[in-house]
Parts: structure tokens; C-alpha cells; sequence
């Protein structure tokens, strides 16, 4: 399957150097303090975002470009990003001067990607990484900085049996950590009561 992933950013006026993957395994397990939010989020179900006719589907490009623009981060579930769109992609990041963290499983599955601002990570972390904790549908962009750490969630809970649910989300409490602010966003697929299925 194709994957458009950028695993980390690296704030360039913090350092001249690559952080090693040992490196940033050490980061992530040592106590830092949480960061106190400031951020402008949006979470979008973009119902296949990228379709294989990218150029056609102008309204989505431009409703995409929008949300990107005008938030800190904007988390976008059921991508199906095509092959054929991944130069769109490419183009959508450098339009908003953003970065993109996810991952994606081609046209016919779902996947998430995570549009972050690079202002934004410029402003408040040194250093940015992205950890995949359930393949194609939980992800979580940990940000280190000296005003404190945070990690942005982004999940798409496929609809599943209740016992799969509950794995998922014990995967994303065990990564939890205490020390950082944690916030997390997504196409979850289930409600706490039947009424809330209902439109009115």
C-alpha cells in the first residue's frame, strides 16, 4: 500500500542536527511539563479527501485548503489519499506552509493525516514526531518544547465489535503521558446513547 508519512519536524532554528530514532525514544520516555494549550483545531471526516481525480474535485481542494489554512492543526479522517494524489498533497502542504504527519492506505481504505502549521510548531515545540499506535487509524503527533509538551491524537475508529473498540482505546491510554497536555480528536464512529443517532 502507498504511505505519505513525514515522521518528524525539527524546529531549524533550534539546532543544526538530526535527532537519531534513539535519541527520540529517549525524549518521549524522559518527564517534561505539560504545555499550556494555544492552539486553533479542527477535525474533519473528509470522506475520501483525496479521490484519484484530484484536479476535478475543486470544491474539496479548495473546502481542504481553507481548514488548513485557517487553523494551527487540522486532522482529516477517511483520506484515501490515490496514488494519483499524493502530488496534490505535496501541493497542499506547501500552499498553507504546513506539515503533514499520518498515514495512509490508498484509495480503497480510509487513513488520517494530521496538517500542522509550521508556524505554529515554530512558536511553541523544538521538536515534533509522529508515533503510529494502531495502523491506520490511531495516531499521535508528540511535540517537545521548552514551554512544555503535548501530544495531538488523531484517531478514525473503523466501525468495529465493542471488544475491539475498547482495545483501540486501551492502546491510546497506555500512551498517554501525564506529563504532557494531551488532546485528542477524530471520526470515532459510536455514541455513549442510541438517542444520539437520531436527527432532528
Amino acid at each position: 500500500p502507498s504511505i505519505w508519512q513525514y515522521p518528524f519536524f525539527q524546529n531549524e532554528f533550534d539546532s543544526n542536527r538530526i535527532w537519531t530514532p534513539q535519541e527520540i525514544e529517549n525524549r518521549i520516555a524522559t518527564p517534561g511539563c505539560p504545555w499550556i494549550p494555544d492552539v486553533g483545531v479542527v477535525t474533519w471526516n473528509g470522506r475520501a479527501a483525496f479521490p484519484a481525480n484530484w484536479m476535478r474535485a475543486s470544491q474539496k481542494r479548495r473546502g481542504l485548503k481553507k481548514l488548513i489554512k485557517n487553523n494551527d492543526m487540522a486532522f482529516i479522517q477517511e483520506t484515501h489519499l490515490a496514488n494519483r494524489s499524493l502530488k496534490g498533497c505535496s501541493d497542499l502542504v506547501h500552499q498553507t506552509s504546513s506539515v503533514v504527519f499520518g498515514f495512509v492506505h490508498g484509495q480503497l481504505a480510509g487513513g488520517v493525516l494530521s496538517f500542522v502549521q509550521r508556524s505554529f510548531l515554530e512558536k511553541h515545540f523544538t521538536f515534533a514526531c509522529w508515533e503510529e499506535l494502531v495502523p491506520g487509524r490511531v495516531g499521535c503527533l508528540r511535540c517537545f518544547g521548552p514551554k512544555g509538551d503535548a501530544c495531538f491524537y488523531n484517531v478514525h475508529v473503523f466501525p468495529c465489535s465493542p471488544s475491539s473498540c475498547e482495545s483501540l482505546f486501551t492502546s491510546i491510554r497506555r500512551s498517554v503521558n501525564d506529563n504532557s497536555f494531551n488532546l485528542c480528536c477524530g471520526d470515532f464512529n459510536f455514541v455513549s446513547q442510541p438517542d444520539d443517532r437520531l436527527f432532528y
